[in-house]
């Protein structure tokens, strides 16, 4: 079941392509503060009743990158033939929140 806390931002950004949902939560503090997180949902049967299909949460359990806090991983998402975006705005990997995206193929 999806999960949210208090300022998580849980839709801060979306992404809809065929049966894909993409949803961001750049306020997700699972693991440190801020560092963000991205549901993904796929309406399997096509009847576009999304509350029933088990979301996949992509963060650092999920991943094999590691996130930092105040990362805001999710903060914008893009979804487009079989390629999700995600952007990471506070990312600090490249200096001082020069941001960040991150690109996932099936």
């Amino acid at each position: 079941t999806l999960s949210l806390d208090n300022s998580d931002q849980f839709g801060r950004s979306v992404a809809l392509a065929g049966n894909v949902l993409a949803v961001g939560v750049p306020g997700d503090d699972d693991g440190g503060v801020d560092r963000g997180a991205t549901y993904i949902f796929v309406d399997s049967d096509n009847d576009k009743n999304w509350s029933e299909e088990m979301p996949i949460k992509m963060s650092n359990s999920l991943t094999t990158f590691s996130l930092d806090n105040d990362d805001r991983f999710g903060i914008s998402t893009a979804l487009t033939n079989n390629v999700l975006v995600i952007g990471a705005d506070g990312d600090d990997d490249g200096g001082s929140s020069r941001g960040a995206v991150y690109t996932f193929r099936p």
